[in-house]
């Protein structure tokens, strides 16, 4: 197979998976709008993407690699919302007691449950 063609069938591949991928987000965006859930229309796509993935409806390598640049460039993502925070740091002024303690809570809490959720797994596992 000739280069022009390798690079052709790759891109088509690319474009394929962020179409998946940006679909299913805008149905999530949809299905909170409509809705009026009180969840954000991304979060709602994320949910909705784990679904499609665990019931195999959607394949992972057909989103595998546009998911792996994400991953690899996961922290260029958060360079808006750190600028933002940033640039809004007096209206946290006061609260930062606040803050701190939502954020030491918040990160416990989640390593709590990652922890319990793959000792279940692991757990599980072993039975088998």
């Amino acid at each position: 197979m000739n280069k022009a063609k390798e690079i052709t069938l790759q891109l088509s591949k690319i474009i394929v998976e962020i179409a998946i991928i940006m679909i299913v987000w805008e149905v999530g965006m949809l299905i909170s709008k409509y809705t009026h859930l009180p969840i954000p229309g991304s979060v709602v796509g994320m949910v909705l993407m784990f679904a499609l993935l665990y019931f195999k409806i959607i394949k992972l390598s057909h989103i595998t690699e546009v998911s792996n640049f994400v991953l690899k460039h996961l922290a260029f993502f958060f360079i808006p919302a750190s600028v933002g925070i940033m640039a809004s740091l007096h209206y946290l002024e006061g609260s930062y007691l606040k803050i701190f303690s939502l954020i030491f809570i918040s990160s416990f809490m989640v390593t709590a449950i990652t922890g319990y959720t793959v000792q279940k797994y692991v757990n599980k596992k072993d039975k088998e």
